[in-house]
């Protein structure tokens, strides 16, 4: 357990007295001090960490001794000297190494190198985890995202073999293994090499939250997303994303999830849910474009839909698939049924976390209640960049004139019981609960518009699962 700043206490205990629990403790935990102890896990956090057996850690240890990760010369020293394939072998069994680890498997033999993190069993804890691990072991800056950005061993050591070249000023000799994926977020992950435009874009955005003024600083960012580069359709792009598989199962239909299209959205945000649903359904997230840096952004509404639907049927085939959105993304959700409906098979239902529909009054208010808390998440997923913060305008104005018509599909509609903003800016008359006029189903989920997915995901995909139950 580690020392809460007093800027933290203070927040944690706001946090603590809106919620209806009678009893919490705020703290900070170091998952790998917990997983280390040499009296065991306490029984009270063994919820809060994956743990191996004596002989695992003690397996994994020596592997990562073996391969002088923990001490000695620095990675880009000990991978000079080696040939471009060895390079890259070297960096891989260094991945594996720490995934084992985290995993609690023997050693790094138990890691396919080409299979995804997310269907090892990766959680959120997990994940940060093994960021601190190889950001330790590579000495170069890394985002928390890390496992959604190269979801693999091998492509996340393709990622680190051209970082650390990078930063020897040698060439890898391997192109091609360290581009991130399209509509991630992190194509730039610790935000090394942004220009001074790109900080002081974050930080005047910053400035007008903290003093009130949204509709300036949301200004700003149009002004800056104006100036990128688009694209008119999908086949524009070099590649089209692909979905990204966070569990799989054998139950029909699988699940296709559409984040949040703000700076700090990503295929994490359904990390939770996902981990609820494994091994009973397929469940894959859709990226949204324009999120990374070097990335163009999609010329209309209209662009993103037809993109989003080439990624769905690409993965889905002929198997029946459900489209889930949470908050902005379901806008995107919705519109991609529809599309799918007119061109060919639609999906079996529709959910939507929490959506406020465009048209929404009073919705910029509510936005900028819950804007209080955005860079208060970028410790976790990595400095808002200007990429990132710049695609999040784009798409707030790309919805502003977009017309959702009605689909065949049932819906969902599942929408947090408590607010998400200061206690003090709620109303008599919950007018920030929302609601969706041609939901088929309605149902009121515990927790808050951000703990809907986070704390109290397992609830969220309960409520998802029974739903999806129902409609065979």
């Amino acid at each position: 357990m580690t020392e809460l700043t007093a800027d933290e206490g203070l927040e944690l205990f706001d946090t603590a007295v809106r919620r209806p629990v009678p009893a919490q403790l705020p703290a900070h935990l170091d998952p790998m001090a917990i997983r280390e102890r040499a009296d065991g896990v306490p029984s009270l956090l063994l919820g809060l960490v994956q743990t191996a057996a004596p002989a695992a850690r003690r397996g994994a240890t020596r592997t990562a001794a073996a391969t002088g990760v923990a001490q000695g010369p620095s990675l880009a020293q000990r991978l000079a000297g080696l040939s471009g394939e060895d390079r890259e072998h070297a960096v891989v069994d260094l991945v594996r190494t720490h995934v084992a680890a985290v995993l609690g498997h023997a050693g790094p033999e138990a890691v396919a190198p080409d299979r995804p993190f997310l269907e090892m069993g990766f959680d959120s804890l997990g994940a940060v985890e093994l960021r601190n691990r190889l950001k330790s072991a590579a000495g170069i800056p890394m985002p928390a995202t890390i496992v959604f950005d190269h979801p693999s061993a091998r492509a996340l050591a393709g990622w680190i073999l051209t970082e650390t070249a990078s930063e020897a000023g040698t060439d890898t000799g391997e192109g091609g293994h360290g581009s991130a994926l399209p509509g991630s977020g992190e194509g730039n992950p610790a935000g090394r090499g942004r220009d001074a435009a790109g900080e002081s874009l974050s930080a005047l955005f910053r400035q007008a939250i903290d003093r009130d003024m949204l509709d300036q600083g949301v200004a700003i960012l149009d002004l800056a997303a104006g100036l990128r580069p688009t694209y008119a359709t999908p086949a524009d792009l070099p590649e089209l994303p692909s979905a990204v598989r966070l569990a799989s199962g054998p139950q029909e239909p699988a699940l296709f999830c559409f984040p949040s299209p703000a700076a700090m959205g990503g295929a994490h945000q359904f990390l939770r849910i996902a981990g609820a649903l494994r091994g009973k359904r397929d469940v894959s997230a859709v990226p949204l474009p324009g999120f990374a840096d070097n990335e163009s952004l999609p010329a209309t509404f209209a662009t993103v839909v037809e993109g989003c639907a080439r990624q769905i049927r690409a993965a889905a085939g002929d198997k029946p698939y459900v489209l889930l959105g949470y908050s902005a993304g379901g806008i995107f959700a919705h519109a991609t049924a529809r599309f799918l409906e007119q061109t060919g098979t639609g999906p079996r239902a529709v959910v939507l976390l929490d959506t406020y529909h465009p048209k929404t009054e009073g919705l910029v208010g509510l936005i900028a209640q819950m804007f209080a808390g955005l860079f208060e998440k970028e410790a976790l997923f990595g400095p808002f960049t200007n990429a990132r913060l710049t695609a999040m305008a784009w798409y707030g104005q790309l919805m502003e004139d977009c017309d959702l018509d009605g689909i065949t599909a049932p819906i969902l509609f599942a929408r947090p019981r408590d607010w998400a903003g200061d206690a003090d800016t709620t109303t008599a008359t919950d007018a920030w609960r929302t609601s969706w006029d041609t939901a088929h189903t309605v149902v009121d989920v515990e927790g808050d518009h951000l703990t809907m997915v986070e704390s109290m995901a397992h609830r969220t995909a309960e409520v998802i699962d029974d739903w999806l139950t129902s409609l065979d």
